[in-house]
């Protein structure tokens, strides 16, 4: 079967892949590969609302028990046999980006991300409602948003926590960083027993033994967490999904099937790699075998791009992935070299003037680009028909105020500022706005309501903004 697939393939056309993914293998691995969903329509539309996301998310984490686990594999011990199966399991065009482009580099993405700001969302609540508004849009097809991370970075994990929280319509979310139940073919079942037992008996029963056993687990298998010190904002999401019932999921491949799958050699090669991936799959499909899915996954950069985890999901699956970049211990290059950028909120943007990009990025801020920001907030001094924002300078520069959804460069309003204080009426909900003044660009995000009014005050300079809000009670 041909690694290469249509963005338009038919519903029909990918039932017949996802039925015989696996028959072609060279050497006869047993290999029965099927994705099963459920078709059901979302009436809703894209609008954030938590009573119906959170009602969405646990109806559908309900149903998803509905089929029978599938059959795994027998495990590749040789290079060929990885490959044979990693090529029979590969249901997308993996040559390039899905808009038709070549892949580019992660910082290529950040760069010309960075060039886009006009078009950012900023603010986790805003973030947060264009992902559900993503996930309304997947109406009854699976959907999977895949969240690439530096591993040296406690606070995209944090970020990512912040991201999938309830109220969602995400049904599960699932960790790297945990170590998920193997049930691969020719290798003992205690070889491949994992996290999953401790995981489901903390988060169903509340099991603290289990939550022990799990925390050491995590220690051991995770080094980099260890190293960089971020195992406890790992368990945090644990503790978080008990606490609002959210289910968590493992994904990685236990060290002992790594070992047996490479025989002593390399165990970071891109064939590892790729089934430490297909791992993940099969074992989300055995702890969530109906649909539709909405699953988040939180790993490392390389397995969100277009040649990792994506290439197993059948055509007609929604994919968005969402790289994180910033709040590192180490350099993130096209942050460093644009030192005007100053982030007074967190950051998603699109990399591409595509209608539904299946790929953005998320930019959080940190020692080199946070802003100074003095928040104020008190009750608006008089009723308004439609919500307002004033903006001043200390420097001349240029403002733009853009409705958060909007890909239309005319509902954007722009303001020339000094030290005089400017006025326009905006939309109600969500706005991202972005100063541009003496080589610095300030970035963040605002909401008002019917009657509530925004004072910007920047001293672009000074990487300072003061944001007073009269809102409503």
């Amino acid at each position: 079967m041909s690694p290469r697939r249509s963005r338009g393939a038919s519903t029909s056309t990918a039932a017949r892949e996802r039925a015989s993914c696996g028959f072609a293998l060279a050497f006869a691995l047993a290999l029965a590969f099927a994705f099963a969903g459920a078709c059901r329509s979302d009436p809703r539309g894209p609008t954030l609302d938590a009573s119906s996301a959170l009602a969405e998310g646990i109806d559908a984490a309900s149903r998803l028990d509905a089929a029978p686990p599938l059959a795994w594999p027998a495990l590749p011990r040789t290079l060929e046999a990885q490959r044979a199966l990693i090529s029979s399991c590969t249901l997308r065009d993996v040559s390039g980006a899905p808009d038709g482009g070549t892949e580019v580099s992660l910082d290529a993405l950040a760069r010309r991300s960075l060039a886009r700001l006009d078009y950012a969302i900023a603010g986790e609540a805003a973030i947060r409602g264009w992902l559900d508004a993503w996930l309304a849009r997947a109406g009854a097809r699976d959907a999977y948003v895949l969240v690439g991370t530096h591993h040296d970075s406690g606070a995209q994990v944090r970020a990512f926590r912040a991201l999938v929280r309830r109220p969602t319509r995400l049904t599960d979310v699932a960790l790297e960083h945990l170590v998920a139940d193997g049930r691969w073919g020719g290798l003992a079942e205690d070889a491949q027993r994992a996290d999953g037992a401790d995981l489901r008996a903390f988060l169903e029963r509340g099991d603290l033994g289990a939550l022990d056993r799990l925390a050491r687990a995590h220690a051991a298998h995770d080094y980099t967490a260890w190293k960089f010190g971020y195992e406890r904002d790992v368990l945090d999401i644990v503790l978080a999904a008990r606490a609002t019932g959210q289910r968590v999921l493992p994904c990685d491949m236990s060290s002992k099937v790594r070992e047996a799958l490479v025989g002593g050699g390399d165990g970071a090669s891109d064939e590892v790699l790729r089934l430490r991936e297909l791992h993940c799959l099969r074992a989300l499909q055995d702890a969530a075998p109906g649909g539709p899915r909405r699953i988040a996954i939180l790993w490392g950069h390389d397995h969100a791009r277009p040649r990792g985890f994506a290439r197993f999901l059948p055509p007609d699956t929604a994919v968005l992935r969402v790289h994180l970049f910033g709040a590192r211990v180490l350099a993130t290059p096209a942050l460093d070299r644009s030192r005007g950028i100053v982030l007074n909120d967190a950051v998603l943007v699109a990399g591409t003037d595509a209608p539904a990009p299946t790929e953005v990025a998320l930019f959080l801020p940190d020692e080199r680009t946070r802003g100074d920001v003095d928040r104020v907030r008190r009750a608006p001094e008089a009723a308004a028909a439609t919500p307002e924002v004033r903006a001043s300078s200390a420097a001349p520069g240029t403002l733009s105020l853009t409705p958060v959804g909007s890909d239309e460069p005319r509902a954007t309003r722009t303001l020339r500022l000094g030290r005089d204080e400017v006025a326009a009426t905006v939309g109600e909900g969500a706005h991202t706005y972005v100063l541009r003044s003496g080589g610095v660009t300030v970035v963040g995000g605002l909401s008002l309501a019917r009657g509530e009014r925004a004072t910007l005050a920047f001293d672009g300079a000074r990487r300072m903004t003061r944001l007073e809000l009269e809102v409503r009670p």
